[in-house]
């Protein structure tokens, strides 16, 4: 869910593996206090942001009022009241797997071996956690909210 402090109409982002539907939800009709979603129905409240040419999606969450859109290789900073403006691109260093944000500054980029946390208005890597080139350990985020980083590392065999 999306409140802009600018603008006082709340967004929903419904994130499928080949696009993000955002739905702009003071548009939207209600009944007996529900919203339809039914693109149908409402298209005039809705929006998308597809995935181009074969990049993976991991993920689409809250950054600054804007939308961060999270591809395998990059993260794209997306204006939430015009989806085709870009206000940032920030590439990875490897292919990632799961994504979050720490202190609404940091983006948390995880591959299979290593986790980089990127400040994201420098784009810079500020710390890396990494397993050793000849461990079996994999690592993964468990969770990643506005102060805490949950690390799972698994040692295989």
């Amino acid at each position: 869910m999306l409140q802009s402090k600018i603008s006082y109409s709340p967004k929903l982002i419904i994130c499928y593996p080949d696009k993000c539907d955002i739905c702009n939800i003071s548009q939207s009709k209600s009944y007996n206090g529900f919203i339809s979603l039914n693109k149908k129905k409402n298209k005039e409240m809705f929006d998308s942001i597809i995935k181009k040419d074969n990049e993976k999606l991991i993920s689409t969450m809250i950054y600054n009022n804007n939308i961060f859109v999270c591809y395998e290789d990059k993260g794209v900073i997306i204006d939430s009241n015009n989806l085709n403006e870009k206000l940032n691109t920030i590439y990875w260093k490897q292919k990632i797997v799961d994504v979050g944000i720490v202190y609404n500054k940091y983006a948390v980029v995880c591959s299979k071996s290593i986790i980089d946390i990127i400040d994201i208005n420098t784009k810079k890597i500020v710390h890396i956690f990494e397993t050793k080139k000849e461990s079996n350990r994999f690592l993964s985020l468990l969770i990643t909210n506005n102060e805490n980083l949950f690390i799972l590392a698994i040692d295989e065999g």
